[in-house]
């Protein structure tokens, strides 16, 4: 389904993320957690931000 779709297509872009950013940074853990946040959120809508991870999260408090 087009549900399903989304869904992947999110998947996809937080493992490139991911990936690029655990090749350039130092701090691994902090990536490999902030990649395994976002499949956790798993909200197609939501824009992919890994610069800012908890700028797309719902949650007031952790902006």
């Amino acid at each position: 389904t087009e549900v399903e779709l989304q869904r992947l297509r999110h998947s996809l872009k937080i493992l490139s993320e991911a990936e690029k950013q655990l090749r350039m940074s130092k701090n691994q853990t902090t990536w490999l957690t902030v990649a395994l946040l976002q499949f956790g959120n798993m909200e197609p809508s939501l824009p992919l931000n890994l610069d800012n991870p908890w700028a797309s999260q719902g949650s007031p408090e952790l902006r």
